[in-house]
């Protein structure tokens, strides 16, 4: 509403920048886990060849390069924003060449790498295909729950958590030793872990120590607001839905409302010339 900022600030182009930096990097970081996660080594995740590029020299390999451009593209609108503000930085509240010119010389082509960026993640979100099986298998195989195992020698066999700490960690100790996974841990390992450790027998089951560390189970015992339970994450994402199409609806609103106004001016430039 006021004049002289309408004319002499590109504070607007800066926060359009911050915002898509921050945008950009959240997507750079999901771009990274998947790229990961896409590999021969991991291969818990594929994409399809429609959006994969091929070696040069690696007739078998598939080249996720979209990924490797969607980790790039923060640093563009890092670049934008650091030269936008260090060119108004300074500057009068005057219609000045610098602070409004030269300061929006590399916005637009940030902002449209900005663009780019959403589009990959979008590209990237609709395109991941999870292999579930493998997914399943890595976790149960890993000791990723045995924190839950420990937990469950605190509720049930009235340990503090540093000596369920202790006693999980010596178990953890053994498999790793005789090279077997987690799921393969049994009852006799806890038991003798928690005479050496704790000195004190073990007052679980087989069936306790076995679903303590399913990873299925470990998921969805987090029932609660912001935790991995299959409910809460799809109330989660059906959240962000609705946030979606609210704005959605705003841009919408907004871009009509420009629109009159633009055909406002324009009829009220041809009165202004007949």
């Amino acid at each position: 509403t006021n004049g002289l900022d309408a004319v002499s600030s590109r504070d607007f182009a800066a926060e359009i920048l911050a915002a898509l930096l921050g945008a950009s990097t959240v997507l750079s970081r999901m771009a990274t886990d998947l790229y990961v996660y896409a590999t021969l080594e991991f291969g818990l995740v594929d994409f399809p060849d429609s959006v994969a590029g091929t070696s040069s020299i690696m007739p078998q390999k598939k080249n996720l390069a979209f990924l490797e451009h969607m980790r790039a593209k923060p640093a563009h609108l890092l670049a934008g924003l650091t030269s936008i503000t260090m060119a108004v930085k300074g500057t009068h509240f005057s219609n000045t060449m610098d602070g409004n010119r030269e300061s929006m010389r590399l916005a637009w082509e940030a902002m449209n790498e900005g663009v780019i960026a959403l589009r990959l993640g979008r590209l990237a979100a609709s395109n991941a295909q999870p292999n579930a099986a493998t997914m399943a298998a890595s976790a149960a195989a890993n000791f990723s729950c045995v924190t839950d195992l420990a937990d469950l020698l605190v509720q049930r066999n009235g340990l503090s958590f540093r000596e369920a700490h202790h006693v999980v960690g010596a178990v953890v100790f053994d498999a790793l030793k005789r090279r077997i996974p987690a799921s393969a841990i049994d009852r006799a390992m806890v038991a003798d872990a928690m005479r050496r450790v704790a000195g004190k027998d073990l007052a679980l089951s087989e069936s306790d120590i076995r679903d303590s560390l399913d990873p299925r189970q470990s998921v969805e015992r987090r029932d609660l607001p912001g935790g991995p339970a299959p409910g809460q994450v799809h109330a989660m994402a059906e959240m962000l839905a609705d946030d979606a199409r609210r704005h959605a609806d705003w841009v919408s609103a907004k871009r009509d409302t420009l629109a009159l106004a633009a055909d406002d001016m324009e009829e009220r430039l041809a009165a202004l010339t007949k």
